[in-house]
């Protein structure tokens, strides 16, 4: 067997998450009707997740992917189609930085006309990337604005454009947590 079957929690196969990307990818076999692999991954920030099971074009598995949370409760579930064409099984669930979830792959099935229950696939993994600053959601590490005390002004980086310093929102679906405390009184009624 490849990859540890479902349950086997500590043993599950790791998919490397690259920290400037947020993808990782993992390959495997279901050997036989019934077999089971387990892969788990760490989430390098909050946000949505998308696992996506492909197959080789010598495959004919009809894939079908669960993503799990640290205790093993299931997330999402997806099955593949059963059509030697359209085949791929994808899920999508909200993660949170540094917190392990799991991916279980099984083969789908019966009835298969066109595909069968085990075969090669290809496990892709996309998560939010590590990015300049926390995500939405991520309060207790959201990047903190000082006030100037005089005049209440404050900022994250310079005025000047391509400043390395500046925040900046990337991947498309991005998003830039940032917090400030009042640090004076002045204007508040008693």
């Amino acid at each position: 067997d490849d990859h540890a079957d479902a349950g086997q929690y500590a043993n599950a196969s790791v998919i490397v998450v690259d920290n400037n990307s947020g993808n990782g990818t993992q390959t495997g076999t279901i050997e036989r009707p019934g077999d089971t692999d387990l892969f788990r991954f760490t989430a390098p920030a909050t946000g949505e997740a998308t696992i996506t099971i492909s197959r080789p074009a010598d495959s004919l598995i009809r894939p079908k992917v669960s993503l799990l949370d640290r205790n093993g409760a299931v997330i999402a579930t997806a099955t593949g189609d059963d059509d030697p064409t359209f085949f791929i099984a994808q899920v999508s669930g909200t993660v949170a930085r540094g917190d392990v979830f799991y991916v279980l792959v099984e083969g789908a099935g019966p009835p298969n006309v066109n595909t069968r229950p085990f075969g090669a696939y290809t496990v892709g993994l996309s998560t939010p990337p590590v990015d300049d600053h926390p995500n939405a959601t991520e309060w207790t590490l959201a990047t903190k604005i000082v006030l100037a005390s005089a005049t209440g002004d404050g900022n994250v980086g310079t005025a000047v454009s391509g400043d390395p310093s500046n925040p900046f929102l990337q991947p498309n679906n991005d998003t830039d947590l940032f917090t400030f405390a009042n640090t004076n009184d002045r204007g508040r009624d008693p």
